[in-house]
């Protein structure tokens, strides 16, 4: 485990906050996606709230974990201003997926958490000097967590989330990796 980074930190609260906000104040569902229909459509802002909105306690103490040890990695061993570049980028194109996929009945921060152990785990792999790696176990766990979602013995999940980040963080480990091999 890595120490708590302030941009991880910050965004552990906010979705936190979010979370609890959704729980007592109705308009804020507005504003993140879990009940988007019937709210005059789908608006471009959410594929990035859509990282905000957590359906349900374990959802949310999950997610955090993982964006504490994960997010805390690539915050202290590269950058700030990269983690926030990649958290962005992951959100919109995991929720993207999603959204064509499944529509606008979903939410949370696995797609950016799925495409932060894709980085992690190629730059890591091919990069051993970037300082970023997993070890074995967690990969296995992160895939068959995958498969298990993907086959539905874990209820209803965002699987084209899971799978585009999976594959985007993949993708941006293998690019970064190139020019430090």
């Amino acid at each position: 485990m890595f120490q708590l980074t302030p941009l991880v930190r910050n965004l552990i609260i906010i979705n936190v906050v979010v979370f609890v906000l959704q729980q007592i104040v109705p308009v804020i569902n507005a504003l993140v996606p879990l009940n988007t229909v019937g709210t005059g459509g789908f608006m471009p802002y959410q594929f990035l709230t859509y990282m905000f909105a957590h359906g349900g306690f374990m959802h949310i103490l999950f997610n955090m974990l993982w964006l504490r040890d994960l997010g805390s990695m690539v915050e202290g061993r590269q950058s700030s201003w990269l983690l926030v570049v990649l958290v962005l980028v992951f959100a919109a194109g995991s929720n993207l997926a999603q959204y064509f996929v499944g529509g606008p009945k979903f939410g949370g921060m696995s797609g950016v958490v799925y495409a932060l152990v894709g980085y992690i785990w190629i730059r890591g792999k091919l990069d051993p000097g970037s300082g970023l790696y997993l070890h074995p176990t967690t990969v296995t766990m992160s895939i068959v967590w995958f498969f298990a979602c993907l086959f539905h013995l874990v209820g209803d999940v965002a699987n084209a989330a899971h799978a585009a980040g999976l594959l985007m963080g993949m993708t941006w480990g293998w690019l970064s990796s190139l020019r430090h091999r």
